[in-house]
Protein backbone atom coordinates (compact mmCIF):
# COMPACT_ATOMS: atom_id res chain seq x y z
CA UNK A 1 0.00 0.00 0.00
CA UNK A 2 0.81 3.54 -0.54
CA UNK A 3 1.87 6.09 2.02
CA UNK A 4 -1.45 7.76 2.05
CA UNK A 5 -3.41 4.74 2.85
CA UNK A 6 -1.16 3.53 5.24
CA UNK A 7 -1.64 6.85 6.94
CA UNK A 8 -5.19 6.58 7.03
CA UNK A 9 -5.65 3.11 8.11
CA UNK A 10 -3.16 3.90 11.07
CA UNK A 11 -5.43 7.12 11.65
CA UNK A 12 -2.23 9.43 10.82
CA UNK A 13 -1.33 11.90 8.29
CA UNK A 14 1.17 10.65 5.41
CA UNK A 15 3.49 13.59 7.07
CA UNK A 16 3.48 11.67 10.29
CA UNK A 17 4.44 8.50 8.35
CA UNK A 18 7.32 10.26 6.69
CA UNK A 19 8.60 11.57 10.11
CA UNK A 20 8.81 8.55 11.93
CA UNK A 21 10.68 6.99 9.25
CA UNK A 22 13.07 9.48 9.29
CA UNK A 23 13.87 9.52 13.18
CA UNK A 24 13.93 5.45 12.82
CA UNK A 25 11.05 4.47 14.36
CA UNK A 26 9.60 3.63 11.02
CA UNK A 27 11.86 1.16 8.74
CA UNK A 28 12.60 3.28 5.72
CA UNK A 29 10.33 2.46 3.15
CA UNK A 30 10.53 0.21 0.10
CA UNK A 31 10.06 2.02 -3.32
CA UNK A 32 7.94 1.43 -6.09
CA UNK A 33 9.34 1.39 -9.72
CA UNK A 34 7.22 5.12 -9.56
CA UNK A 35 9.51 5.89 -6.78
CA UNK A 36 6.18 6.16 -4.68
CA UNK A 37 6.81 4.43 -0.99
CA UNK A 38 5.26 1.21 -1.10
CA UNK A 39 4.02 -0.65 2.89
CA UNK A 40 3.07 -4.15 3.82
CA UNK A 41 0.80 -4.72 6.88
CA UNK A 42 3.89 -5.12 9.54
CA UNK A 43 4.26 -1.69 8.56
CA UNK A 44 0.92 -1.04 9.14
CA UNK A 45 0.81 -3.02 12.67
CA UNK A 46 4.11 -0.87 13.58
CA UNK A 47 2.92 2.33 12.45
CA UNK A 48 -0.66 1.43 14.56
CA UNK A 49 1.24 0.79 17.86
CA UNK A 50 3.53 3.84 17.36
CA UNK A 51 0.22 5.69 16.92
CA UNK A 52 -1.09 4.40 20.14
CA UNK A 53 1.33 4.82 22.17
CA UNK A 54 1.75 8.84 21.16
CA UNK A 55 -2.03 8.97 22.00
CA UNK A 56 -1.19 7.17 25.23
CA UNK A 57 1.45 9.98 25.82
CA UNK A 58 4.34 7.93 25.41
CA UNK A 59 7.36 9.81 23.95
CA UNK A 60 9.35 9.00 21.36
CA UNK A 61 12.53 7.56 23.09
CA UNK A 62 9.73 5.58 25.05
CA UNK A 63 8.33 4.23 21.38
CA UNK A 64 11.75 3.26 20.19
CA UNK A 65 12.63 1.34 23.17
CA UNK A 66 9.24 -1.12 23.16
CA UNK A 67 9.85 -1.28 19.75
CA UNK A 68 13.42 -2.21 19.81
CA UNK A 69 12.29 -5.06 22.83
CA UNK A 70 9.33 -6.44 20.24
CA UNK A 71 12.23 -6.29 17.71
CA UNK A 72 14.59 -8.42 19.74
CA UNK A 73 11.62 -11.02 20.49
CA UNK A 74 11.22 -10.00 24.54
CA UNK A 75 7.24 -10.20 25.04
CA UNK A 76 8.19 -10.16 28.57
CA UNK A 77 10.29 -7.68 28.78
CA UNK A 78 8.06 -5.77 26.37
CA UNK A 79 4.85 -6.23 28.47
CA UNK A 80 6.66 -5.07 31.48
CA UNK A 81 7.90 -2.41 30.50
CA UNK A 82 5.52 -1.22 28.73
CA UNK A 83 3.33 -1.48 32.40
CA UNK A 84 5.79 0.55 34.11
CA UNK A 85 5.46 3.31 31.42
CA UNK A 86 1.81 3.31 31.60
CA UNK A 87 1.77 3.21 35.56
CA UNK A 88 3.92 6.51 35.60
CA UNK A 89 2.01 8.07 32.96
CA UNK A 90 -1.64 6.86 35.63
CA UNK A 91 0.57 8.46 37.99
CA UNK A 92 1.65 11.61 36.57
CA UNK A 93 -2.70 12.37 35.33
CA UNK A 94 -3.52 11.35 38.89
CA UNK A 95 -0.96 14.60 40.59
CA UNK A 96 -2.94 17.10 37.20
CA UNK A 97 -5.88 15.87 38.52
CA UNK A 98 -4.91 16.98 42.13
CA UNK A 99 -3.08 20.11 40.77
CA UNK A 100 -6.27 21.33 38.84
CA UNK A 101 -8.97 19.87 41.92
CA UNK A 102 -6.55 22.95 43.82
CA UNK A 103 -7.05 25.23 41.49
CA UNK A 104 -10.75 25.19 41.08
CA UNK A 105 -11.05 25.20 44.77
CA UNK A 106 -9.15 28.28 44.62
CA UNK A 107 -11.11 30.12 41.80
CA UNK A 108 -14.21 29.05 43.50
CA UNK A 109 -12.82 30.48 46.97
CA UNK A 110 -11.84 34.08 44.91
CA UNK A 111 -15.40 33.73 43.15
CA UNK A 112 -17.08 33.48 46.84
CA UNK A 113 -14.20 36.24 48.13
CA UNK A 114 -15.47 38.99 45.11
CA UNK A 115 -19.09 37.88 45.78
CA UNK A 116 -19.07 38.63 49.43
CA UNK A 117 -17.07 41.72 49.12
CA UNK A 118 -19.36 43.04 46.62
CA UNK A 119 -22.29 42.39 49.20
CA UNK A 120 -20.63 44.52 51.83
CA UNK A 121 -20.34 47.57 48.93
CA UNK A 122 -24.17 47.05 48.62
CA UNK A 123 -24.65 46.84 51.88
CA UNK A 124 -26.24 43.69 51.79
CA UNK A 125 -27.18 40.71 53.90
CA UNK A 126 -23.86 38.88 52.28
CA UNK A 127 -25.89 35.80 51.91
CA UNK A 128 -24.16 33.28 49.55
CA UNK A 129 -27.93 32.72 47.86
CA UNK A 130 -26.79 35.65 45.27
CA UNK A 131 -26.36 33.53 42.21
CA UNK A 132 -29.46 31.97 42.85
CA UNK A 133 -31.87 34.77 43.11
CA UNK A 134 -31.49 36.26 46.82
CA UNK A 135 -33.72 38.94 46.77
CA UNK A 136 -31.55 40.89 49.13
CA UNK A 137 -29.89 42.73 46.68
CA UNK A 138 -33.01 43.94 44.73
CA UNK A 139 -33.57 47.63 45.15
CA UNK A 140 -37.03 48.49 45.78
Amino acid sequence: MYISELARKAGTTPKAVRFYERIGLMPPARRAPNRYRVYSEEDLARLRFIVRARRLGLGLKEIRALLQLAAEGDEVGFREVLAGILRAKAEQVEREIRTLEQRREEFLRQVRRLIEDRFRQLGACGCDRYLLGCRCLQVA
